[in-house]
């Protein structure tokens, strides 16, 4: 059967199943806050599952049309690529715009980090998809909206974890709830030693939130002392052993240490709705080369975040309406120093680059039309004080629209379409080499995507699913026209088309559940090449048994095909299959759980380093791998 016959087999689904941690759910969606109406068109729901959760983009893995690449390296962030937007990121999460409980996660200019969110305050995602996303603004591939877990009562949770390779975790979470007042505190450490020389890591968070009627706020912090970086592997080394290190890894002392804070409060009164945050992320990076002709072989930037939205929602004629207006300002304080081998050496850039950017939008939504259209004003401004001066400054100017039309075809069956237009402006990340060696690169233009996609969701007794097919034309699409050792160099690259078919089915068998999702995603630049670091196929499968009341087994399924490294499409990394057991069981106040991963210890790819200058494209996954756990809720 070819691939597309696999995902077109998404027809048919399941629906009211018994609830089972981990799952994801792609449907027409009912839910609160995120604009766009009150139905969504394309999109989709996951659960933070029982298990490791080293890594925040692991319970993210399944959902049609995401792309999940999990470096299993933390100092360098998971990338999601959404429809192939955000394949070509070195920096965490781009093309993306990541929300927590309304609050954006990610910078004014469209940088985010997963790695910053404490998985075990999560209650569920929601992945919004397609042209209709472009309304969030700067975020051309879609929204991740994180939503935290909200105390019924008063009371309290402690965790542990343990597993291969020096994975240790500690958790806790203390309730406070009277009538509308609530009050949440949770905190976790979280170390490993990691399976490859010079991976050690550890991270240590916590988060205070709390709300009374109509007001919530939080305040939290990611703090993660030392992220050694093992750095990746060429084709070679991967095949033959990728459990090596690497040495110039040790050599150069590859490492980061991260500081992230956010905090957010959100007020809503009948129609008005206001929110306001803050925030800032300190980072040191040790990089593999001294740097002492160029930028610098160690990074030391200190980032500062703030923003502030107005919303109304009227109804008037029938017709819902949202119209709001976001301010936000960014400014970028950033070093570079020469690494004399794991030591600092000499200032070799100095610079503060700035961001202000407002947005107005207005989003219309009646019998099942949504309409918006969102104008965006940014300017970018850097301040450099080394040596030639590269300082420059620009504007951007941005129109999205979109338009979007849900139909109940027949009982069951729900069909939808939508067009669209958005864009993505340059990070200052992006900006921050250029092709000659120097510093601010001033060429970069902002990228334009034109969307449309059309798709059909279907509830009956025990089947659910969801298929959509999507199209994608892009202009001066941001490509990486060099990867040296952390030194990204980005330019704009030809106009790029992406077509591509993305569904999911769900069937129940009395105590059985049957899942299977997967995208298939054809993505080349006009000139015939595929788009690095995007595979052509992404499936994933789940069969899950639930006996003994409060007990399951899953076993999960994973596939992917092989995905271009380079811009030129010479060199490909292998694709390859991953099978995972899983089992968890409630006893009163307590739940265990158990997992293997990698169950046939295969050689696996988490990443894809694109076009990476010394040849090592890729970030392995470890062979097989156990952890096991328990939670105990008082």
């Amino acid at each position: 059967m070819t691939p597309v016959a696999w995902i077109m087999m998404a027809s048919l689904s399941a629906q009211d199943l018994p609830k089972e941690t981990g799952s994801t759910d792609t449907e027409v969606i009912e839910v609160q806050g995120h604009r766009l109406g009150a139905t969504l068109p394309s999109a989709s729901l996951a659960e933070p599952e029982a298990g490791p959760l080293l890594d925040n983009g692991d319970w993210l893995q399944g959902l049609p049309g995401l792309q999940v690449d999990s470096r299993v390296n933390m100092a360098q962030d998971t990338r999601l690529v959404v429809r192939g937007f955000g394949a070509t990121s070195s920096f965490g999460v781009r093309s993306l715009r990541i929300e927590q409980d309304g609050i954006p996660i990610s910078s004014a200019d469209g940088q985010g980090q997963l790695s910053a969110v404490q998985a075990g305050s999560i209650d569920h995602a929601l992945l919004i998809k397609g042209p209709l996303a472009a309304l969030y603004g700067n975020a051309a591939g879609g929204v991740l909206q994180l939503r935290s877990s909200l105390p019924e009562q008063s009371g309290g949770k402690v965790g542990a974890m343990v597993g291969q390779d020096g994975q240790r975790r500690i958790n806790a979470t203390g309730n406070y709830r009277d009538g509308d007042n609530w009050l949440s505190l949770s905190g976790q450490r979280l170390e490993m030693d990691g399976f490859r020389p010079h991976s050690e890591a550890s991270r240590n968070q916590w988060r205070l939130a709390g709300g009374s009627g109509g007001l919530t706020a939080f305040t939290q912090q990611s703090v993660e002392p030392r992220l050694n970086d093992p750095q990746s592997e060429t084709l070679s080394q991967w095949q033959t052993d990728p459990d090596a290190g690497n040495a110039a890894a040790i050599k150069f002392d590859a490492h980061k240490s991260v500081r992230d804070r956010l905090s957010g409060v959100n007020y809503n009164q009948g129609d008005w709705h206001l929110s306001g945050w803050s925030g800032d992320r300190k980072v040191l990076q040790y990089l593999t080369f001294v740097g002492d002709t160029s930028a610098g072989g160690i990074v030391d930037l200190d980032r500062e975040n703030q923003g502030a939205r107005v919303e109304w929602t009227p109804s008037w004629q029938n017709v819902n309406w949202t119209l709001g207006s976001e301010y936000r300002r960014q400014k970028d304080d950033r070093q570079g120093y020469a690494n004399q081998f794991g030591h600092q050496g000499v200032l070799r850039r100095d610079e503060t680059g700035r961001i202000r950017s407002l947005d107005t939008y207005a989003i219309a939504d009646v019998a099942g039309v949504t309409a918006g259209v969102r104008y965006s004003h940014s300017r970018f401004s850097v301040d450099d004080r080394f040596e030639n001066d590269d300082s420059g400054s620009g504007n951007f100017n941005e129109l999205a629209w979109a338009l979007g039309y849900r139909h109940e075809l027949a009982p069951g069956w729900t069909g939808f379409a939508s067009i669209g237009e958005g864009f993505e402006t340059p990070t200052l990340t992006e900006m921050a080499y250029s092709v000659d060696g120097g510093g601010f690169n001033k060429d970069l233009q902002s990228s334009k995507h034109r969307q449309a996609e059309i798709g059909v969701s279907t509830e009956m007794g025990l089947w659910h699913a969801t298929v959509t097919g999507f199209y994608i034309d892009s202009s001066r699409e941001l490509v990486v026209v060099q990867s040296d050792n952390g030194r990204t160099v980005y330019d704009n690259g030809e106009d790029s088309k992406r077509k591509g078919l993305e569904g999911e089915l769900v069937r129940q068998f009395g105590d059985w559940q049957y899942r299977l999702s997967g995208t298939w995603l054809d993505a080349s630049f006009d000139t015939g090449e595929r788009i690095p670091g995007i595979a052509k196929l992404d499936m994933s499968q789940r069969l899950s048994w639930f006996f003994a009341d409060a007990q399951s087994l899953a076993l999960d399924w994973h596939h992917r095909s092989r995905t271009a490294a380079t811009t030129d499409n010479s060199v490909y990394v292998p694709g390859g299959n991953r099978w995972d057991l899983g089992w968890q069981g409630g006893f009163g106040p307590v739940n265990l759980w158990a997992r293997v991963e990698n169950l046939a210890d295969e050689k696996l790819a988490g990443a894809v380093v694109v076009n990476q200058s010394a040849g090592r494209y890729v970030e392995p996954l470890p062979g097989r791998q156990w952890s096991l756990g328990l939670d105990w809720t008082f």
